[in-house]
């Protein structure tokens, strides 16, 4: 009986000791795990995750505004609010909706003036490109008012609504073409595509161009090359330094060559020669880019036809195709 009592004491000690009613309470709080409060605060953000969840918002914003769209130009002031959005994608997405309604965005225009004199320097430009693209007389004076602001990316945009406008479009050019060479992205690459907007190429900005194909910013350089490749066949004179950027050891060079060379058509003629030693590149980027640009030089690359016939069963399925595409460009007659 006593062993039994004895027993039942000492399990009921245990049990209280385990409920903290014994025992240091300071020795009890060292070993108790520390609380680690949750990083998400629900189900679905832990599924997702940081990065998703930035794409997520930027799903909802680019619904938001497709929503809006439906709504056709008077829904402009609303999209436009869009510009101001902190993700560079859902600004893009308000711009090239924007851009869609051309001169019928008036109403939104107030608002696209409001939003160029935010303090953000990005949502400034986002504005001015805006403005750019739909190309409406009344964004004249404000456009020229952000000619002289402090950051290159508005200036860029700025100069080419100015030019896309009609207002001294070559002079416009050759500014954007300088700023070009301002380097630190995503300013060249901006540059670049502004220069292919206004579609105004002068003698003096080509050779600013091609000057630029020297640079020591490789970012220049792949601007340069991308902005010669949306003047075409009229910077044909730019194809020897193209062909020199096949030589070296940067892809992303190499690359901005040769889409720059694919967009002078049969200007590119005198390249074919490098052309069909890059179709047995190691990289299968290369050798579909190659043969890609063959075709578009069209038949003076006969050349090159046993070639890309060798590449019509390339074990990649892209190379086969472009190789297949350049034959059809080539041997058309």
């Amino acid at each position: 009986m006593r062993f039994r009592l004895f027993v039942v004491c000492t399990c009921l000690g245990m049990l209280l000791g385990s409920c903290g009613l014994f025992g240091d309470k300071k020795e009890d709080e060292q070993q108790k795990p520390e609380k680690v409060e949750p990083k998400t605060s629900s189900a679905w953000d832990a599924k997702i995750g940081p990065t998703g969840a930035e794409a997520h918002a930027d799903r909802i914003g680019a619904a938001s505004i497709d929503t809006l769209a439906m709504g056709g130009p008077a829904s402009s002031p609303k999209i436009a609010d869009y510009l101001a959005d902190p993700s560079p994608k859902v600004r893009t997405k308000a711009i090239k909706t924007l851009a869609g309604f051309g001169k019928e965005a008036e109403p939104g225009l107030p608002k696209i003036f409001e939003i160029l004199r935010n303090v953000e320097p990005d949502i400034r430009a986002a504005a001015a490109e805006a403005l750019a693209r739909i190309g409406h007389e009344a964004a004249v004076k404000h456009l020229e008012r952000a000619c002289g602001d402090k950051h290159p990316r508005v200036k860029i945009w700025a100069h080419a609504g100015l030019g896309h406008l009609g207002k001294d479009c070559q002079e416009h050019y050759e500014k954007v073409a300088d700023l070009l060479a301002a380097g630190g992205s995503p300013i060249p690459a901006q540059a670049a595509e502004a220069l292919g907007f206004m579609d105004c190429a002068t003698r003096e900005g080509f050779e600013t161009l091609v000057g630029h194909l020297g640079s020591s910013d490789e970012d220049v350089v792949v601007a340069a090359a991308r902005a010669l490749g949306y003047i075409g066949p009229k910077a044909a004179g730019a194809v020897p330094r193209l062909m020199k950027m096949l030589e070296g050891k940067s892809w992303r060079k190499r690359q901005a060559g040769l889409l720059a060379l694919a967009k002078m058509g049969a200007k590119a003629a005198p390249a074919v020669g490098q052309l069909i030693e890059m179709l047995s590149d190691p990289a299968p980027r290369f050798r579909e880019l190659a043969a890609h640009t063959l075709g578009s030089i069209g038949p003076l690359a006969k050349s090159a036809v046993d070639a890309l016939k060798k590449l019509t069963i390339d074990q990649e399925a892209t190379v086969q195709a472009a190789a297949k595409r350049a034959l059809a460009r080539i041997l058309a007659e």
